[in-house]
């Protein structure tokens, strides 16, 4: 399991549907691929009482914690070629 962590000032916005179109877009690709459920029980895009968070980040940080959900046989990068870098 990997681990991001930021930290910094983060504000309550009015949400933008366009703006969260676009963060979907990125993180999900093109609309026709996007999963219905999520769409319409998570996202919500239209919902009128929908915010988005802003975050001015102040630090960025990431941790391996697969060894500690895992153990050391099943920790994360993968001794096996599983087409993963592990970045070293």
């Amino acid at each position: 399991m990997l681990h991001l962590g930021l930290r910094g000032a983060a504000t309550v916005e009015p949400m933008s549907p366009d703006r969260f179109k676009r963060l979907l877009h990125k993180y999900l690709g093109p609309e026709a691929d996007w999963n219905a459920w999520f769409i319409d029980n998570v996202a919500q895009i239209e919902h009128p009482d929908g915010r988005m968070i802003r975050l001015a980040p102040v630090s960025i940080f990431t941790n391996n914690v697969s060894f500690f959900r895992t153990g050391p046989d099943l920790a994360w990068p993968p001794s096996v070629d599983d087409g993963f870098r592990s970045g070293r």
